[in-house]
């Protein structure tokens, strides 16, 4: 495969022993007399057939010629001495033709099939056997190199054996990862939306580099490609989001949705509902809205009834009653989900630029364009919730000084241990709204590096290509592009390379000869690689991705039992390297956290601690997905001590991106970026992936709730 095609040629040698017409060879012969004037010149045609007959039979010719020779010579001269020269001439002569006879021979032998056969066979062995030596003594240094390394304790965990050769890590290239966040964030592809003409560029982009890193297609029908059906609809408030008294029917709160103002955020969670139309539902304030059995059992609905009613929830949880510093409660869709566990019509989270880790202006750019859920279908039985809202926190305080408290003061109650409920069933919610909505396909792309020991247990590297799409400005008719460089074109940039330098070193190990030479260990496990759909929807391309593999693959099994573990990236770091990386989900899994701790020595770096814990960043990727089926997941994330650069860099770099740039039109690309930092992840999760498909451990469990 890394030769050329050979053309045959009309020209050149043509090494038949068989020929069709007669080829003569003219042979002159210049005697010199003492007498010039008698000199003559004869030139005798020799039938090269005669030249080729046996050879018993070629003495008798050659005294023929010679007489034949001699008497005409004879007849031109009257010397003796002229004679005996002759004579000498035609032993010369006799001599030239066995010598041209054995040349002939000898290039006919040279130049024949076998024996050319025969030199390309002993200079493959040869440069076979350089090859292994030049590999064997390659690998011995760099296993010495790994043995002699200050942290050399680490390979009882992570050995020599299971980990990549240098030289493949080497091949990650700051370029290439450049070269496709350049163009998955260019404006042509219009923000990537899901079922977008842009998504279809950006799929069609992955799907390609898919294949020229040797994976193989694990997408639907032998594809690449896994459909996600999803449903999407548009809200349109038809009135305002009023509070009043059931009693006097007195207005208490009113919050306004225009274009320039908005104080509430609306959608709903029942499918295929035109109109959703709530008057007078009463309201209930459920503190963090939490109800889980860890930390000691916390329940935020004991003792109350909130079917049919619309609760009122803080973003976040008690941190200091919990005693950790984060938690899948704190989570906007925990929120939603725990209220339709506990049978609310409908739920209403209080924002906050603190609790949320973003402002409220975020969320407005998410409800620019249509909302979108994963398709239950028409017929679901699952009824969600009417309504899902946001307010912010100016309208919450408002809406607590209406109720006769404040918001300062629902905050303080909801830490405490014990919390209850507070109800207010003389104060009625009304809001009409409508949902205009359509079903579409957007698109997973999924390939693989199949294992040779265990290929049904998977190992899931991944990163979500989507993002907020684009729309038009009507205050000044400009279309307005999310471009979503940093998030997430960054992070699928660093997955393709990856999958690149993984999958060329699968093909290479399965393509040569030297599969049991030093380090190179094949992948026992099957290495999954998903660039997914709908992130910014809520995991959805993540989610279906889990439910179609077992669906369709493992129907009597559960996911973790297939599931070894995954690996996400979602916004790496693109600038220079640090000296340190943060990962989400480190300390959820004792084993996995051993071996990833050695796979940061081995790179020299050291794992620091979530530095901004509240914004939740664990709990906003596709990894979630994953854990929430038991399975580990790590999202490799940014270092925090960049090199040569002040201590406060990173945090002046990371509050200037979730300040400004984040989920707005400003996450544009910048050519001055050079992704030195993405290469050290790219080296990271390179090295994670192929220990887990190579090691012969059981996979590594949880051993930590994400509650």
């Amino acid at each position: 495969m890394f030769g050329h095609n050979r053309k045959n040629s009309n020209t050149g040698f043509n090494l038949s022993d068989d020929e069709d017409e007669d080829t003569f060879i003219p042979i002159s012969i210049t005697e010199n007399s003492n007498d010039k004037n008698n000199n003559n010149n004869n030139s005798i045609l020799i039938n090269k057939h005669q030249q080729d007959e046996e050879e018993e039979e070629e003495e008798e010719e050659d005294i023929s010629h010679r007489a034949i020779l001699l008497n005409t010579i004879n007849t031109n001269s009257s010397s003796n001495n002229n004679n005996n020269n002759d004579i000498e001439s035609l032993d010369h002569h006799h001599h030239f033709q066995q010598h041209q006879n054995l040349v002939e021979v000898m290039y006919r032998c040279c130049f024949s099939k076998v024996f050319v056969k025969a030199i390309a066979l002993f200079v493959g062995v040869l440069g076979l056997l350089l090859t292994v030596i030049l590999l064997s003594v390659s690998f011995a240094s760099v296993n010495n190199n790994n043995n002699n390394n200050p942290s050399s304790n680490i390979f009882s965990i992570y050995p020599p054996k299971l980990q990549l050769p240098l030289w493949v890590l080497n091949l990650a290239d700051s370029n290439r990862i450049k070269q496709h966040v350049r163009y998955l964030s260019d404006d042509n592809l219009q923000g990537r939306l899901p079922g977008s003409n842009g998504e279809e560029l950006a799929v069609s982009y992955i799907e390609s580099i898919f294949r020229t890193s040797y994976l193989e297609p694990f997408g639907d029908k032998g594809g690449f490609r896994q459909n996600v059906p999803l449903y999407a609809y548009r809200t349109i408030p038809l009135t305002e989001m009023v509070f009043r008294n059931i009693q006097d029917g007195k207005k208490m709160v009113s919050l306004s949705w225009k274009n320039n103002v908005k104080e509430f955020l609306a959608s709903t969670g029942r499918q295929y509902e035109q109109y959703v139309n709530i008057t007078d539902v009463p309201i209930v304030f459920v503190g963090y809205g939490i109800d889980i059995k860890q930390h000691g059992g916390w329940n935020d609905y004991e003792g109350v009834d909130v079917a049919g009613k619309v609760v009122v929830s803080l973003l976040g949880f008690p941190s200091d009653a919990f005693g950790v510093d984060t938690s899948y409660t704190s989570r906007w869709t925990y929120k939603y989900e725990e209220a339709q566990r506990q049978g609310a019509l409908g739920c209403i989270i209080v924002h906050t630029d603190e609790s949320a880790g973003y402002a409220f202006s975020v969320l407005e750019n998410g409800f620019v364009k249509e909302q979108i859920a994963n398709d239950r279908g028409v017929n679901s039985t699952e009824l969600g919730l009417a309504l899902t809202s946001w307010i912010t926190k100016d309208s919450a305080s408002t809406l607590a000084k209406a109720l006769g408290s404040s918001l300062s003061d629902w905050q303080s109650m909801a830490k405490a241990k014990g919390f209850k409920a507070i109800e207010y069933p003389n104060v009625g919610l009304s809001l009409s709204m409508e949902y205009p909505s359509w079903t579409f396909n957007a698109t997973n792309v999924v390939a693989k590096i199949p294992g040779v020991v265990d290929p049904d247990q998977l190992i899931v590297v991944m990163a979500h290509h989507d993002h907020l799409g684009s729309y038009l400005d009507t205050d000044t008719n400009k279309t307005i592009i999310f471009n979503g460089a940093m998030d997430n074109a960054s992070g699928v940039g660093t997955m393709l390379e990856v999958a690149t330098i993984l999958g060329h070193f699968n093909k290479f190990i399965h393509s040569s000869t030297f599969s049991e030479i030093g380090p190179l260990k094949s992948f026992n496990r099957t290495i999954v690689f998903v660039s997914t759909t709908a992130e910014e929807s809520g995991l959805l391309g993540a989610q279906h991705f889990i439910k179609q593999i077992m669906q369709s693959l493992y129907p009597l099994k559960t996911p973790d039992q297939v599931f070894i573990s995954s690996l996400n990236f979602d916004i790496v770091n693109p600038l220079s390297e640090t000296k340190d990386t943060v990962a989400y989900g480190y300390r959820l899994s004792s084993p996995l956290d051993t071996v990833f701790k050695g796979v940061c020595k081995s790179e020299g770096m050291e794992i620091t601690k979530d530095p901004e814990p509240q914004m939740n960043h664990l709990f906003r990727n596709d990894g979630l997905a994953f854990l929430r089926n038991n399975i580990t997941s790590l999202t490799i994330g940014i270092g925090t001590k960049y090199i040569g650069q002040p201590e406060n860099y990173f945090l002046q770099q990371y509050q200037e991106y979730y300040k400004q740039r984040y989920h707005t039109d400003l996450d544009i690309f910048n050519e001055a970026w050079s992704f030195k930092g993405a290469v050290q992840q790219v080296r990271l999760g390179a090295r994670l992936a192929f220990y887990l498909s190579s090691t012969e451990a059981d996979r590594p469990p949880l051993t930590k709730s994400i509650y």
